[in-house]
């Protein structure tokens, strides 16, 4: 894993100090090694790297051809580079190195954009032809790895990370819609930015660009064109699906770094772990969990999944104290605000598996493939015509209080009322109220100028959600790239760890999309899919434990700990200067929270805190 950033176009130099604090900008997801190079007409490539594959200095990048012509910086991983390989050997194509960043240079140049649908793996990437003058953009097919773009009269600007965009000159000011939504929803929806001007490529997109051209977009993938109905029985689909998950996970053991395995004793993780195991042997897996915290901690039930999976484990636990102690470490990784909570967890997970290990397997994606969200049984209950009656008449019992998230009864309560306020409302409208964390009051309230709109991701849903693949779809396309994969990427980046998805293999995405949606859910059975296909690879105790978030007791900590982080930027000096937040119903909201029991505005409360966080090290940067 590594990171990227450029400018193309440019027709006012910049100096060497200023290439150089974009590139080391993006030193902690390349701590290896870092170069840049500056072309006659001050086009600009720069590369930090994590040395995964092929570690000679050989590899390092930006990456060049033989013949001088193309160069290539790139992030991510090709994770069958090897057939890849002997492809391109079969036609003639030399190579110099055994790294995968030479079989994607010599692709490129050999099949142009075309190469891109042979690759399987993840990446963000720029391949530049110095004849041509032109850059060709490009982002994997689920969008696991970001790519930043800033296009103006002055040329092309695109980076792994916003801040080294910054570095480049790029001016920061706020998009009204994107604070809004991240408010709203705790992550800033794709291809929205913080950031006016600025936006995600999108995944499954390449963008071609040249100072005479402008910019062309193509999008190569679509998750939408796997979606014809194959023709299996129930426990063929199972089977074809566990054979594309074992490949996938195959795939993504091979490296020539130490490679372990998130495991927090649920089915998503449970499965990758006992592939690993048993294609490998001797997995190191990793848990963590929270200190005299029961409800919010996995560990012993990781454990205990460890044991029979016969897995070297690791249980990391956290006190409530090393967490507060590290808050400026976790709000420094924070390269747009980002506040789902659970980042807080990954971020210590990372920082201490990279003490062992330079690779990790992780479990995500499955929910959105697989359907394992209790909004995705929602859904279903919702389109019943007895369920929808009852979760209204029983709506007037589900009031103010009952937002906790502190013990398995009181979650239970605080879901049953989001999915009784959500039942009434148009099938857009209902997908994005429960994609929701925060009150859309609170937001109306503290913001100056909030936006009135639909949100940005209307666009991307389908016109009707009519079924639960149509919900997976809309979560594949928004969810995961804007929040999980966002997480992942972020927390990981920071302590230099790689984290690869094997559920996101686009084969193993492209077969679940294309199998009916009663094969993911059935009554209150989620992945079934999963569940019958692994089910003599794992203890049944796996299948039997309910759903547990990778949370965070955000509630209390809004009233002890960050509360007075928080309040510190309700000042009426500071939001008056800043020009965005209204002081009196912010203050309002924050003294409400504070009272035991009125947790409504918790999540609110924490995303303007992250997003001020941000705004005070962003501000920073240029000194």
């Amino acid at each position: 894993m590594c990171g990227i950033v450029g400018w193309i176009g440019n027709n006012a130099p910049l100096s060497s100090e200023e290439y150089l604090v974009a590139v080391n900008s993006l030193k902690h997801r390349g701590p290896d090694h870092g170069n840049h190079v500056v072309f006659g007409n001050n086009d600009f490539l720069g590369h930090r790297r994590l040395a995964v594959v092929d570690l000679d200095a050989r590899s390092n990048q930006p990456m060049k051809s033989p013949c001088g012509r193309y160069w290539l910086v790139y992030n991510g991983e090709l994770f069958n580079h090897e057939t890849l390989r002997q492809y391109l050997l079969n036609r003639g194509v030399g190579f110099q190195t055994s790294s995968d960043t030479e079989v994607l240079l010599q692709g490129l140049i050999t099949y142009g954009e075309d190469f891109i649908e042979k690759v399987n793996g993840f990446f963000a990437f720029a391949f530049y032809d110095t004849l041509a003058q032109e850059v060709l953009l490009g982002r994997d097919r689920m969008g696991i790895k970001p790519l930043y773009i800033f296009h103006s009269d002055d040329g092309l600007r695109f980076s792994s990370e916003l801040k080294a965009l910054k570095s480049l000159r790029v001016p920061f000011q706020i998009n009204p819609q994107a604070l809004n939504e991240y408010l709203l929803y705790s992550y800033v929806p794709e291809p929205l930015c913080l950031v006016n001007g600025v936006v995600k490529l999108a995944p499954g997109t390449t963008l071609r660009y040249s100072a005479k051209k402008g910019a062309i977009q193509n999008r190569y993938y679509s998750m939408d064109q796997s979606a014809s109905q194959q023709k299996l029985s129930f426990t063929e689909a199972a089977i074809k699906c566990k054979e594309k998950i074992e490949h996938a996970v195959g795939l993504r053991m091979v490296a020539d770094v130490p490679i372990g395995s998130f495991l927090s004793g649920g089915i998503d993780s449970s499965i990758i772990a006992s592939i690993a195991q048993r294609l490998h042997g001797g997995i190191q897996t990793y848990s963590i969990g929270f200190e005299g915290r029961n409800f919010f901690d996995e560990t012993n039930a990781a454990r205990r999944t460890a044991v029979a999976l016969g897995t070297k484990h690791e249980n990391i636990v956290l006190s409530d104290d090393k967490i507060f102690n590290q808050l400026d470490l976790f709000f420094d990784a924070m390269d747009e605000p980002f506040a789902d909570s659970s980042a807080i967890n990954v971020f210590h997970l990372c920082k201490q598996v990279k003490k062992h290990i330079t690779v990790a397997l992780s479990g995500d994606g499955a929910d959105e493939v697989f359907g394992g969200y209790n909004k995705h049984r929602a859904l279903l209950m919702s389109l019943n015509p007895v369920y929808r009656t009852l979760l209204t008449a029983i709506r007037p019992l589900l009031g103010p209080g009952v937002s906790s998230r502190g013990s398995m009864l009181r979650n239970k309560a605080r879901q049953l009322h989001r999915l009784s306020l959500g039942v009434s409302k148009g099938s857009r409208a209902r997908y994005a109220y429960w994609a929701a964390f925060s009150n859309q009051n609170d937001i109306h309230r503290a913001l100056i100028n909030p936006w009135q709109g639909n949100p940005s991701f209307y666009d991307l849903l389908p016109k009707k959600i009519e079924c639960l693949n149509d919900f997976l779809y809309a979560d594949q396309r928004i969810i995961l790239p804007s929040d999980m994969l966002a997480k992942v990427d972020k927390m990981s980046m920071a302590s230099s760890l790689e984290v690869r998805v094997p559920f996101l293999d686009h084969h193993v995405v492209g077969l679940a999309n294309s199998l009916p949606s009663s094969f993911k859910i059935k009554g209150s059975v989620t992945k079934r899919l999963l569940r019958r296909g692994f089910e003599s690879d794992l203890p049944s105790e796996v299948f039997r434990r309910p759903k547990h978030g990778f949370e965070v007791p955000l509630e209390e900590w809004t009233r002890t700990v960050f509360s007075d982080r928080t309040e510190q930027f309700i000042q009426k000096d500071f939001l008056d200067a800043q020009g965005l937040f209204l002081h009196k119903p912010l203050r309002q909201i924050f003294e409400t929270n504070q009272k035991e029991g009125q947790a409504e505005s918790s999540a609110f409360l924490y995303s303007f805190l992250v997003f001020q966080e941000w705004w005070a090290r962003i501000n920073l940067i240029d000194g």
